[in-house]
């Protein structure tokens, strides 16, 4: 099951999945909390002064990639070194190097140098995380309105090309962070008992990658997977929650694909009343901001 539980700014949904927590470990249960990398020492923390002291045998806060790393040593899978920003960037010279010869973008830049290395790098971490292969690019390719526009297809016919050889070169050695959820999906859909056992909440994202949805609609398909969004009450339509927004529907639809069941829950906690206000306040404040920066607000 996917439960989405909206609160606003207000520390609410991570109270009462605390409430959970308390509850499961109680019960003898594990349970597992979720954080961005950089929020995992304040997590842990938090969680630490809340919880007994006992919680500690039954329930752990994670992020993806520790998540990612327990299942490897339980189940098997990545086993190569991670390779670090420096060595993708050297990776990637390599790769631009050893194709500048077929590529359009060097034939016309000449040597290749640290702002076209840092594009491409940034190019093929964004396909990454929207979950596109190098195959996708290929089959793209074969699309007639795409062969029309001969610049859009001399653009993606360079990335198809840059992202197959960085991939081939860096898995000779390294495993990349960014593959580490398309490989824990593979290993839990090869082992569908893992994790049931285990209560799952995710705490301080905006957004996911396209791999971590597909892994959260999986584990929400045999575990009960709780997701705290940020969402305050009256304000879900307004603009500054877009990403949000479009994050909670794509949760949805990907947890329904999977054929798991959704629920969606408030949590106001102890400032429901002062809610009301800080909708108004947030409102103006808003509202003084996009003035400032000549932005039209669209009610």
């Amino acid at each position: 099951m996917l439960k989405i539980v909206s609160s606003g700014f207000s520390s609410a949904a991570r109270e009462a999945f605390c409430r959970e927590i308390k509850k499961i470990h109680a019960l003898g249960r594990k349970s597992i909390l979720i954080v961005p990398e950089q929020q995992t020492v304040m997590a842990e923390g938090y969680m630490a002064r809340e919880l007994p002291p006992s919680a500690a045998l039954s329930f752990e806060v994670t992020n993806f990639t520790r998540l990612a790393n327990t299942t490897f040593r339980s189940l098997g899978g990545l086993a190569l070194e991670y390779c670090d920003n420096a060595k993708k960037a050297l990776i990637m010279w390599r790769t631009l190097t050893e194709l500048s010869p077929a590529l359009t973008m060097t034939r016309r830049r000449g040597e290749v140098g640290e702002g076209m290395v840092e594009s491409a790098l940034a190019a093929t971490q964004e396909m990454q995380s929207l979950g596109i292969t190098p195959n996708d690019l290929l089959t793209a390719l074969e699309d007639e309105e795409i062969c029309r526009d001969k610049r859009l297809h001399s653009k993606l016919s360079d990335l198809a090309k840059i992202y197959s050889l960085y991939k081939d070169i860096l898995s000779e050695r390294y495993s990349d962070t960014g593959d580490d959820a398309d490989v824990m999906i593979k290993k839990l859909r090869e082992n569908p008992e893992f994790l049931s056992d285990t209560e799952i909440f995710v705490e301080g994202f905006t957004s996911f990658t396209e791999p971590q949805y597909r892994l959260l609609a999986l584990l929400a398909g045999r575990t009960s997977v709780s997701v705290a969004l940020t969402l305050p009450k009256g304000r879900e339509e307004a603009f500054e929650f877009s990403e949000i927004m479009e994050c909670r529907s794509r949760l949805i639809s990907s947890a329904r694909k999977a054929d798991a069941e959704v629920k969606l829950v408030r949590e106001e906690g102890h400032g429901a009343k002062a809610d009301e206000a800080l909708v108004e306040i947030c409102r103006h404040l808003w509202s003084a901001i996009l003035r400032n920066d000549n932005i039209t607000l669209q009610n």
